[in-house]
């Protein structure tokens, strides 16, 4: 074989090789793509929120000033629950948390974490409160945005089925705020990710 016919051999086989890396990597970035596409459109369905009913509190939990303070607010002052208890007024939105704490029916707390299972652990501990002085809790409202309404639901509902009234599940309903920042969702959908594999994986304590 004349040394031309190697080297058009050896090019033509580099550019099979060239193909079947590109096409391996189309293949793995529409796959990514497609995952991740799902799991932001799961994690913003409606199914992880509800309407809002007569409870026993309203919780809102940490986060930007996103609108969650508003929603918070309103559904005190419509008279959805006689108690708000804001977490984490000293964190990010902490403006519009001091607000609401100055309000007569407001309770504000600092979750140690500061954490969603932080805040699932306060809040338990306030209704065991509530519970000692027979006033048991049979249901709360939960504040937060669209793409942690499914995390926090699922932990609150884990963590307080046993501290109702009369030591029965207090029911969770999560209300969320309406807008969204869709150029942060890939940075929601992999913090609520990683929350949900944490929890399978470590099964943090309540």
């Amino acid at each position: 074989m004349s040394e031309a016919a190697r080297r058009a051999r050896a090019q033509t086989g580099r550019a099979r090789r060239r193909r079947r890396f590109v096409r391996v990597l189309l293949v793995i970035v529409s796959v990514v793509v497609i995952v991740w596409a799902g799991l932001g459109a799961w994690f913003l369905s409606d199914r992880h929120r509800s309407e809002p009913a007569k409870s026993d509190a309203i919780v809102m939990l940490a986060g930007a000033d996103d609108g969650r303070h508003g929603v918070a607010r309103d559904l005190l002052r419509d008279g959805y629950a006689p108690e708000l208890l804001v977490s984490n007024p000293d964190a990010a939105g902490k403006k519009k948390a001091a607000e609401l704490c100055r309000m007569e029916a407001a309770e504000c707390f600092s979750p140690m974490p500061k954490t969603t299972a932080g805040e699932v652990r306060a809040v338990r501990e306030i209704a065991e409160d509530a519970e000692e002085f027979g006033d048991g809790w049979e249901s709360i409202i939960v504040v937060t945005n669209k793409p942690h309404a499914a995390r926090a639901g699922a932990f609150f509902r884990r963590c307080l089925e046993d501290a109702g009234d009369g030591g029965g599940p207090i029911t969770v309903r999560v209300v969320s705020i309406e807008g969204l920042d869709i150029s942060r969702l890939p940075i929601h959908v992999l913090r609520e990710t990683a929350g949900f594999i944490k929890e399978a994986t470590v099964a943090e304590a309540c």
